[in-house]
């Protein structure tokens, strides 16, 4: 073949090669599109029987009115309909922008059921006092600990409605987009308290002072798996299969995830206990690979690993990741060296025979590589008595090594605890440790953000035990929080603590509820300064100047709320704060409250143009004030509210207010409830009678006609 007939066809077959790329990736973009539909037809079903259009209203409502415009074409009744447009835009949403949107998205959701300080009802706080009562303590909480208590308490409701968001949110997660929207919806109404008599758990919602239930991975894809082979399956097979569970099916055709959720966890089955010596432990380790995902799923039941959903365990061992869907092809081409090396106990009464639940699992990824260990404690932490064992096992693979410092922390964890439990003494190295001093200790277990038995070994072994025994004060201040470091503020400084260190290291509200102490004890004043807020520093103004704090007055002034100004005057102006300054920056109903103080130090205030500013109630309440420093009565009147000027209405007339002026600004049916009132004032009747309905004045004729109104026509 001639040269140029050789290139010619070169570039001929790598256009050929690239086209059959681009028509292969368009067909794979457009069975990925079919198969998203497919799944948000399903999740619409699901959601609108759950009325989650009705409780997402404005954002399912965007969302269609957008669909409509652009003609999109949405399957299914109307509220499917709605609940479709939703998961569509939000499936593109994700798909441009990628895992980053989808987690961001978790954590604002996550973040709007935490509740605020605000909403802890006022039962709680009585709880509380009652635990105080018990223990002998009969008083009322202090503001201070009401700060502490709901730090903790909504602290750990933003734990535990996370935990459920991080793992919807990875892009390892299992589920479908449909069915993770329709899980967090059913999460957000239930509390952490299951009822085990009736199977379900007590609702909630934002004055529950409980968190959220804790995440097991192994219902929720029970959960699943009972309403997609309803909604997406086959559901008369479904139903086929389970007619003799009336509750099952009832609660699956009502798709009520908390019951759904409750019932699988109540049922879910006892399995072999682990013996708690590892001396006691035999059995052996079984490799599974794909073909084996119903023998992987038949494993996983009651371990709380979300593979008893065999899809799940299927995506794992074709991708080694979820999100993919399931195709013959892909398994026949699937060059994925994923597998499960799961330990199964052997039965004691019977050799060779071994346990139908797996105790314990090492996950490879796609290039065999050591992925994920699991246990079956909570957070899928490895039981004590098997570390040693998943340890060797681990050790022994590819990747292994990387969990080295996790196995071996959380031996040195066991160690303590089991020295904790005979009333042993800990060494300071021990402690330093515990106390993460110089490195933080690495969690093996797969949910836990830390092992359990940390808070309870520091319960234990408290910050006072650990300075005793000799650890370094300075890295203990670093390695704690504020509350704990203000706790033991006096501890620390007696074993060394450098005060200025410990000051860095405290929050705002912490320094100033110790600030006499710091002082006291050679603390830097500007340094404190630098380390509280503007509000912090006014509430404790004398204090740090007596000890020569720098503070421009007038500076710390314009940094305040009108709150901190209003709370602290006395302090700011007896300290050279500029009196217009401090008015400007209050609130014009901090400014009345507070008019007859201002006006004597010297204040230019414009009473009428306050008056202006106000809301009526703040006129009403500070009327008294408003006319004795000037303001005119008249306007006083055309700013308040009918409701108002009722109330006032005797103060209003006696302090001179025009007539016409106040009957414009009150409605009728006051005219003739305040008939009295205004007639004993002086006012005309006949002015009155013309303000009055037919009806007012055929009810009051009689007083009418007393106080001189012409009525001839009645």
């Amino acid at each position: 073949m001639p040269e140029h007939n050789q290139n010619q066809y070169a570039n001929n077959l790598n256009q050929f090669s690239d086209n059959e790329n681009t028509a292969e990736n368009v067909n794979q973009q457009m069975e990925k599109r079919a198969a998203s539909r497919l799944q948000n037809e399903i999740g619409s079903k699901v959601l609108s029987l759950v009325n989650f259009e009705s409780k997402y209203k404005n954002i399912v409502e965007s969302s269609f009115n957008k669909a409509r415009n652009n003609k999109e074409k949405l399957p299914g009744k109307n509220n499917e309909r709605r609940n479709f447009a939703y998961l569509s835009r939000l499936d593109r949403m994700i798909e441009k922008h990628g895992d980053a949107i989808e987690q961001k998205l978790w954590a604002a959701s996550a973040e709007n059921l935490v509740m605020d300080y605000e909403d802890i009802p006022e039962a709680y706080w009585k709880q509380q006092e009652q635990i105080l009562r018990d223990n002998g303590q009969g008083r009322e909480l202090s503001r201070y600990e009401k700060e502490i208590l709901a730090e903790d308490l909504i602290d750990k409701q933003r734990q535990s409605i996370t935990s459920w968001t991080n793992y919807l949110g990875d892009k390892n997660c299992p589920y479908p987009l449909w069915f993770k929207v329709y899980a967090f919806d059913g999460i957000s109404k239930m509390s952490n308290t299951l009822n085990l008599d009736d199977a379900d758990y007590n609702r909630r919602d934002n004055t529950t002072a409980l968190s959220f239930p804790k995440l097991n991975a192994e219902i929720l894809a029970k959960v699943y798996r009972q309403i997609n082979d309803f909604y997406g399956v086959d559901k008369e097979n479904w139903l086929a299969q389970h007619s003799d569970d009336e509750k099952l099916v009832s609660l699956v055709k009502s798709a009520n995830f908390p019951k759904l959720y409750a019932k699988e966890l109540v049922d879910t089955k006892v399995i072999l206990k682990t013996p708690e010596r590892t001396e006691d432990v035999h059995g052996d380790w079984f490799e599974y690979k794909l073909g084996d995902e119903e023998e992987i799923a038949s494993l996983a039941e009651g371990t709380r690993w979300c593979v008893v959903d065999p899809n799940v365990a299927h995506n794992y061992l074709v991708y080694g990741e979820y999100g993919h869907s399931k195709s013959t092809g892909s398994d026949k081409e699937s060059n994925s060296k994923a597998k499960f090396i799961i330990f199964r106990l052997e039965d004691p009464n019977s050799p060779g025979v071994y346990a139908s639940n797996g105790s314990a699992s090492i996950r490879l990824d796609p290039n065999g590589i050591v992925d994920e260990v699991s246990g079956l404690n909570d957070g899928q932490a490895v039981e004590d008595a098997l570390v040693p064992i998943v340890k060797k096992k681990a050790l022994s693979l590819p990747g292994g090594e990387k969990y080295l410092q996790k196995f071996d922390d959380k031996q040195a964890l066991i160690r303590l605890d089991k020295k904790m439990e005979k009333g042993e003494d800990l060494t300071k190295e021990e402690l330093s440790f515990l106390y993460e001093l110089d490195r933080p200790i690495a969690t093996l277990d797969t949910y836990n953000e830390e092992d359990p038995r940390i808070p309870e070994l520091k319960e234990k072994y408290g910050i006072e035990y650990a300075l005793e025994k000799g650890v370094d004060a300075n890295k203990m201040v670093a390695s704690l929080d504020s509350c704990d470091i203000a706790k033991n503020l006096d501890s620390f400084l007696k074993q060394g603590a450098d005060i200025n260190n410990t000051v860095n290291h405290m929050k705002a509200y912490d320094i100033a509820k110790n600030l006499d102490s710091l002082l006291k004890q050679g603390a830097d004043v500007d340094n404190i300064v630098n380390n509280i807020n503007s509000y912090h520093i006014a509430e404790n103004l004398d204090t740090l100047l007596k000890y020569s704090a720098i503070i421009d007055v007038n500076e710390l002034v314009s940094s305040l709320e009108s709150h901190g100004i209003t709370r602290n005057l006395d302090k700011l102006l007896r300290n050279g704060a500029d009196i217009d300054l401090v008015v400007n920056r209050m609130r014009y109903s901090d400014i009345v409250d507070k008019l007859d103080y201002l006006i004597e130090h010297g204040a230019n205030i414009d009473v009428n143009e306050l008056v202006s500013r106000l809301n009526s109630f703040e006129i009403s309440d500070n009327l008294d004030t408003l006319l004795k420093n000037g303001a005119d009565i008249n306007n006083i009147v055309s700013n308040m509210n009918p409701r108002d000027i009722d109330y006032k209405l005797s103060t209003l007339l006696e302090d001179g207010a025009d007539i016409d002026n106040i009957l414009s600004n009150m409605k009728p049916d006051r005219i003739a409830d305040n008939l009295f009132i205004l007639l004993e004032h002086g006012v005309d009747a006949n002015l009155i009678t013309e303000k009055l309905s037919k009806k007012e004045i055929e009810d009051n004729i009689y007083i009418l006609r007393k106080y001189g109104a012409n009525l001839d026509m009645y």
